[in-house]
């Protein structure tokens, strides 16, 4: 009973992010309910199922791969559709892809959105173009469109390659999913400030578990703080900082695998001084106050006593 228990929590928790979920693992291509298709210009070529270089053109061990058009006039497009699926509240598509050369070769790669159906006529919104440049050629990079405004609806998805004349690179995708943003934190708090520890809060808009925290001195650029990871108390202390410091400091959530937040705006603070640092500032106030105390004993000794005439 318990197990059964457990297991329904864990769906719940599933369902509460995520209403598509394709990482292209099954040898089935295009899994079900998907379409491949293209407009009519080179047909040779289309949205096939990769294996090769796992890792590298994968995120597990499978993706989707669309190669250019070689050798054809015009423009050809190769669509890969998703089956119809529901947005939900604050909704997102998000999916991982890259090109696989250097440089800029000419295709273009676009997402796409019909709330029809999945014939390529009823696409008529474009959410979002990426150049070459923008698809790198490095490590799987994840992309995130939001879909606020198809709150509720029943909508397709199109990932369409475009190559003109033939000259393009490839665009590979990976692990594709329609679910739930996951909502920066807000209102970051300060409270408990010691010489090397602070406790630091924030609002849980998401009702994340997990949170991960970048400090650093005051006005650093974020990507080169220090990275905390793995937090799961809210407010979490924070500990190994140094005295009479001022740090900034950022929060975002992770509601799932691969589902952070954006990062919170920052927050600021200064740590307390140590009683070593307040004792040094003591005996430098004193020592400055007797330096001028005689400094001022000697300037009225050397005065004359005698009135001149």
């Amino acid at each position: 009973m318990k197990k059964l228990l457990l297991f329904f929590m864990s769906l719940f928790s599933l369902l509460g992010y995520s209403q598509l979920s394709e990482d292209f693992e099954n040898p089935v291509f295009p899994p079900p309910g998907w379409v491949v298709t293209d407009n009519g210009t080179g047909t040779v070529q289309s949205w096939t199922r990769n294996t090769a270089l796992a890792g590298n053109w994968t995120v597990d061990l499978a993706s989707a791969s669309s190669r250019p058009e070689v050798g054809v006039t015009g423009l050809a497009q190769d669509w890969l559709i998703t089956p119809q699926v529901n947005v939900p509240a604050n909704g997102q598509v998000r999916f991982f892809s890259k090109s696989t050369s250097a440089g800029e070769a000419g295709s273009v790669y676009r997402v796409l959105i019909s709330t029809a159906t999945q014939n390529i006529a009823d696409f008529t919104t474009t959410l979002a173009t990426y150049t070459e440049l923008e698809i790198n050629n490095g490590p799987m990079d994840q992309k995130f469109i939001l879909l606020d405004a198809y709150a509720g609806q029943n909508v397709y998805i199109a990932f369409v390659h475009e190559v003109t004349d033939g000259i393009g690179d490839r665009w590979l995708l990976d692990n594709v999913n329609v679910d739930v943003q996951c909502l920066q934190p807000d209102n970051l708090t300060v409270a408990a400030i010691g010489d090397t520890s602070v406790d630091l809060g924030w609002d849980n808009i998401s009702g994340a578990s997990e949170w991960e925290i970048e400090y650093g001195p005051a006005g650093f650029v974020q990507g080169t703080g220090t990275l905390v990871t793995g937090v799961t108390t809210n407010p979490f202390t924070l500990n190994g900082l140094t005295a009479a410091t001022t740090y900034d400091f950022y929060v975002r959530a992770i509601c799932g695998l691969n589902n952070p937040s954006p990062w919170s705006d920052s927050e600021t603070f200064t740590t307390r001084s140590t009683v070593s640092n307040l004792d040094n500032v003591k005996r430098t106030i004193l020592s400055s106050a007797a330096t001028k105390s005689c400094g001022t004993l000697a300037s009225k000794e050397t005065k004359s006593p005698f009135t001149k005439l």
